[in-house]
């Protein structure tokens, strides 16, 4: 004759976003498990028990701590509360869940709703009969129960979750897929080279930029500065004062203005030829449309303009180079 299972009692709490079951020795956030020790635990269970009152801490220690134990106690309960709030997200300064007395004990102030109490059988038949107590898909989400018909909404929830991501990802991969397989797109589209200039080798390129829009490069070789349109291959010097040797280091963002660096010892370092004087390279404005350049300091070389053009990052020159 079969024996009769034996239950085992199990108190459910619920705060806050947070589920507690006694049985499974779980906390649970929106359906998720939060790792927690089996101390802190212990120490939670019997704060939510006692919900709004005053839990002294030799009550805890009678109850949680044994006489036969060498751990320290006060530590072991104050790690214990650490590792509380750390898990619930709480302050000691302006706690929601966990209030410390000072020298009297700890007291859990959030609003906790009336346990759930319910029996799990352990006898040779329980798994069962644990199995037949489980809802079907067609079960409602809200119906009342313990810990695990919570986790079992929470599962469907993240289930449906998970396949709305998925669908959207193989929507995403299919217009990818549109867009770059598509009849307008030419497998075999390449980078190409363009030559851009065709100096001779005693009149090399020292120095080079390319305007934001893509339009204009600014160059420099040693017969002086231009401005070539990249599309119609149009090319001009840029007219600046008769012995005003300077190199293109940037654009600004208007499009129209050029950043130089001129002074005879760059323009030595440049064209690695003798300087005729010792003279500091400084930093210069100038648009290409006309008018005389606008000195910006002196003692600086490679400057590079900010993209809003309010700033430039430059290197400090002096006459020992």
């Amino acid at each position: 004759m079969p024996s009769e299972p034996s239950t085992e009692r199990d108190r459910v709490f619920r705060f806050g976003p947070f589920e507690l079951s006694e049985r499974e020795g779980e906390l649970r956030k929106n359906g998720v498990r939060i790792k927690l020790q089996e101390q802190p635990f212990r120490v939670l269970l019997e704060l939510v028990a006692n919900p709004g009152k005053v839990v002294s801490r030799e009550e805890l220690q009678q109850k949680l701590w044994p006489v036969d134990t060498f751990v320290d106690f006060d530590v072991g309960l104050n790690n214990a509360i650490r590792k509380l709030r750390q898990a619930l997200n709480d302050d000691a300064d302006n706690p929601r869940y966990i209030e410390t007395l000072a020298k009297r004990g700890y007291r859990f102030v959030a609003p906790v709703t009336e346990p759930i109490i319910s029996s799990q059988p352990t006898g040779p038949d329980s798994s069962s009969m644990a199995s037949d107590s489980i809802p079907n898909d067609e079960a409602p989400e809200t119906s009342p129960g313990v810990g695990r018909y919570s986790r079992l909404a929470a599962v469907r929830k993240w289930r449906r979750w998970y396949l709305a991501l998925a669908g959207l990802a193989a929507i995403a991969l299919v217009i990818y897929a549109a867009v770059v397989y598509g009849p307008g797109f030419n497998k075999t589209h390449l980078a190409t080279e363009q030559q851009v200039t065709a100096n001779p080798r005693e009149a090399p390129i020292v120095a080079a930029v390319v305007s934001p829009d893509g339009r204009f490069v600014a160059y420099a070789d040693t017969a002086g500065v231009y401005i070539r349109h990249l599309e119609t291959g149009e090319t001009r010097p840029l007219q600046l004062p008769e012995g005003f040797d300077a190199v293109p280091t940037g654009w600004y963002p208007d499009g129209t203005h050029i950043l130089l660096v001129a002074g005879e010892a760059l323009y030595a370092l440049y064209f690695l030829g003798p300087p005729r004087a010792n003279v500091i390279p400084s930093l210069w404005k100038v648009s290409f449309l006309g008018g005389s350049p606008q000195k910006l300091m002196d003692n600086a070389s490679g400057g590079a303009i900010s993209p809003d053009g309010s700033r430039i990052a430059f290197l400090r020159v002096d006459a020992e180079g």
